[in-house]
């Protein structure tokens, strides 16, 4: 068993559309966004609702899985049918100020744990800036500056490892507007431990 990584159907069902196409394409040129292609095929399972739904493969999820889910927002439907389904723990990762309140306010089962901080690939303080269309997606991008900004500690993938006493993440899921690519880039090089 390895790390697995989810990715969200609705990113995917954008590429459908020849629209889509043409920007995600763009964005491979510009060096944007990565070329990925599966190195084997599993079965998909895809769980959550709406912009919260994520495609996992859960040939090797379980009870003692660990489950890392970086970037909740105002949407926890992934991570509770995850408890649900599989009865594994799920830490899910948030630093800003509009999903630390919403969690907050909700009732959530014994098995899910939120830790008010970011992941990033340093540890640190990082500025977190709003979007102007968007009411909860804030983002480290720089050029999507906007008046609405906070600060808040992040980590790198290895520290929080440390943190919680774990020795490996079974499954991460990643939706940190655009940064996602220095998380993966620092998980490869600090070589976190991955169940081979």
């Amino acid at each position: 068993m390895g790390l697995q990584m989810g990715w969200n159907m609705t990113t995917k069902e954008f590429l459908k559309g020849s629209r889509g196409r043409i920007k995600h394409y763009v964005r491979l040129i510009q060096g944007e966004e990565p070329r990925v292609r599966p190195a084997r095929r599993c079965n998909t399972l895809c769980l959550g609702t709406g912009e919260g739904r994520w495609c996992i493969c859960p040939d090797h999820i379980n009870k003692s899985s660990v489950v890392y889910s970086v970037g909740v927002g105002m949407d926890l439907s992934f991570d509770l049918a995850l408890t649900a389904r599989f009865g594994c723990e799920v830490w899910a990762f948030d630093p800003t100020p509009i999903s630390i309140q919403w969690v907050a306010g909700q009732q959530l089962p014994a098995r899910f744990h939120f830790q008010p901080y970011g992941v990033a690939g340093y540890d640190g303080t990082a500025t977190f800036h709003l979007p102007a269309k968007n009411v909860v997606s804030f983002t480290m991008m720089p050029g999507l500056r906007t008046k609405t900004l906070a600060e808040a500690p992040v980590y790198r993938l290895s520290t929080i490892l440390g943190k919680l006493g774990h020795h490996k993440v079974d499954l991460l899921k990643l939706d940190i507007e655009g940064t996602e690519y220095t998380v993966i880039q620092d998980l490869i090089q600090s070589a976190v431990p991955v169940d081979q």
